[in-house]
């Protein structure tokens, strides 16, 4: 089914008691030990390809979450999945223990693995567990359009695609004005939210407001996530789970 088309552990001594530092040796001063500071998690958009063919667009979040869009094998332009949950980040590694597979094509939702390495910020390497028990390996590089930030103006649009979600799939429209409010109409529901771009990547936070009423399958709820804006097609790709974590949203349109 076409549902979308296109989309070292630092070691460090905690005060002048351990004025030796980490790798011994003292200092001849007398000076105490300043230990290193931590260097910033990875954040930005890393385009990844697995051993299965499937396309990989992965948006690595500074607060530890990610999103993981995913086509079918061998169809670059259906986007049929989101691999979603946290990870923690440490001498490039990337590790996650609450990944959920969000796979719209089959409408499960289903545990996951997720493990991976980034060498230097640029490259990504690992490997996918996907809800159906397959694994497959992927390797990529960082978007270079992701590693700067973007502005609610630069978003501002509309955005016409297709939305999936476990309840199906549909042709949907999304709003951004230059304040970064959202408007629009998924699954018979009236939506609003707000986009607010981060800092260190060219993604926004997402917030979703579903409004309340007969035909709306998610009325008042409040969803959360996060987007990307491809500037070059000006093409959203954006994805939000429930608080729950039963039900995802993944819109890409543009």
């Amino acid at each position: 089914m076409r549902l979308i088309r296109r989309l070292a552990v630092t070691c460090f001594a905690a005060g002048a008691a351990l004025a030796s530092g980490c790798g011994g040796g003292g200092s001849s001063s007398g000076s105490p030990f300043i230990p290193p500071t931590p260097s910033e998690a990875a954040e930005g958009l890393y385009n990844a390809l697995t051993l299965t063919n499937r396309v990989v667009r992965w948006l690595l979040l500074g607060d530890g979450r990610y999103f993981i869009f995913y086509t079918a094998p061998g169809r670059p332009d259906d986007w049929v999945g989101v691999i979603q949950g946290s990870a923690s980040q440490s001498g490039g590694s990337v590790r996650s223990t609450d990944a959920r597979d969000f796979n719209l094509q089959t409408r499960s939702v289903q545990p996951a693995a997720v493990s991976a390495s980034i060498d230097g910020n640029q490259a990504v390497s690992g490997s996918l567990g996907f809800g159906d028990g397959s694994t497959t390996t992927l390797s990529g590089s960082v978007d270079t359009g992701s590693t700067g930030s973007t502005t609610t103006a630069a978003l501002a649009g509309t955005y016409v695609g297709l939305v999936a979600a476990v309840a199906g799939s549909e042709a949907g429209v999304l709003n951004i004005d230059a304040r970064g409010q959202l408007t629009g109409v998924w699954f018979g529901c009236l939506l609003t939210g707000t986009a607010v771009p981060r800092t260190r990547s060219a993604s926004v936070d997402l917030q979703l407001a579903f409004a309340t009423r007969p035909s709306c399958p998610y009325a008042g709820q409040q969803w959360a996530g996060a987007a990307y804006l491809d500037a070059g097609r000006h093409r959203l790709y954006a994805a939000a789970p429930n608080p729950a974590r039963t039900d995802l949203v993944l819109f890409v349109g543009q």
